[in-house]
């Protein structure tokens, strides 16, 4: 840039402004054709969550009369990135969390002046929330899926489905606990697909690894975090730019060839998918008595069947919940001396039992 035919006030004032420590605007939020955008990536029963063209961030503005449980949500998701940023590296080395940015409030002027005309026509300043945006796996990825999946329509078709992933609003709910294949005339979500286990397999991905790093997320959530994960989602998309640092107490337990700093590196080129955990609204703190570990087994078993189950008789199945179990109670070991992780994997086992053992009896013939 060249300042050389700016008049003296008008540069000076350029400079105060740009050299400022207070807030300066330097680029607007612009789609390819240039105009400034807003975009809906998704409506949810608690908010609707707008992304901003060319930045990382996204804001969730509550449905009507939701705003108490969205800023619930906010200091739930305060409190697990908090967990996660203090856990042991290599219990959260495989799973990210979007970054908390900030709370905002209707009466935000700095916020609402610059950025409500970028909405459209009639959308009012609200309570919301800002957070960093999960991108979208890396499209050979999707492509492939999308072949895999059985999902094989005419070219037009097809060349439409795609010109819609370049929108980057693709995410993958993985559903270790589903195992089914879909007819191919099914609807196509572009977000929040539900990737069930045969799927992944169908790709070649590794479930085990998988359920590895679902099971250690829970035992933080649950054993450094103190919620129940009610309503959490893991989802597949790009890996981060940079994963978050080691704690200071992983540099004193570690040389400078530790293991902790495996999967710690930098790359701003990053291709890879990567796991991340989202939604934390319905998240609540739990007791650490017999209520607490009942209130655990309802989060378990309400929420979509991200978790393994251990009542399916499919080997691959069988596999996966002794991979996530393991890897639960070992993270959980870590985390705290009690036996509560023992007892409420002993109460979801048992469930299952009773469940295949009621089912068994009602498909026997009556006399």
């Amino acid at each position: 840039m060249c300042f050389g035919n700016l008049g003296y006030h008008t540069g000076v004032h350029f400079l105060k402004r740009i050299l400022s420590i207070r807030i300066f605007r330097a680029t607007k939020p612009t789609s390819d054709s240039g105009s400034p955008t807003t975009c809906i990536i998704v409506r949810g029963e608690c908010g609707t969550i707008w992304t901003f063209g060319g930045t990382p961030a996204i804001i969730k503005v509550p449905q009507e009369g939701k705003e108490d449980e969205l800023y619930k949500g906010c200091h739930m998701h305060r409190l697990v990135e908090e967990a996660f940023r203090l856990a042991p590296t290599e219990l959260r080395r495989d799973i990210n969390v979007p970054s908390f940015l900030t709370w905002i409030k209707p009466i935000n002027q700095t916020f609402w002046d610059a950025n409500i005309k970028f909405f459209p026509e009639g959308f009012q300043s609200s309570y919301s929330l800002a957070s960093t945006r999960i991108q979208s796996p890396p499209l050979p990825l999707i492509q492939a899926m999308f072949e895999r999946c059985g999902w094989r329509k005419n070219k037009r078709q097809r060349k439409a489905f795609f010109s819609q992933l370049q929108e980057d609003n693709f995410l993958l709910r993985i559903f270790l606990g589903h195992r089914e294949n879909r007819c191919p005339k099914q609807p196509f979500r572009l977000h929040d697909f539900d990737f069930r286990a045969n799927e992944i397999e169908s790709v070649g991905l590794d479930t085990k690894t998988y359920a590895t790093t679902i099971g250690k997320t829970l035992a933080i959530l649950h054993w450094r975090a103190g919620v129940d994960a009610s309503g959490v989602e893991f989802v597949l998309g790009r890996g981060p730019m940079y994963k978050p640092s080691p704690t200071s107490s992983d540099f004193t337990d570690a040389d400078k060839d530790g293991p902790q700093f495996i999967n710690q590196a930098f790359d701003p080129y990053q291709q890879a998918a990567a796991i991340w955990l989202l939604d934390f609204d319905q998240c609540k703190r739990f007791r650490k008595d017999a209520a607490g570990i009942k209130q655990l087994e309802r989060a378990f078993l309400s929420n979509d069947p991200c978790y393994p189950r251990p009542e399916s008789k499919d080997p691959r199945d069988q596999a996966l919940w002794e991979e996530f179990r393991k890897a639960y109670l070992d993270a959980s070991s870590r985390l705290t001396l009690s036996r509560s992780p023992m007892v409420f994997i002993k109460i979801i086992e048992r469930g299952a039992r009773k469940s295949v053992s009621a089912e068994g009896s009602s498909l026997r013939p009556t006399a």
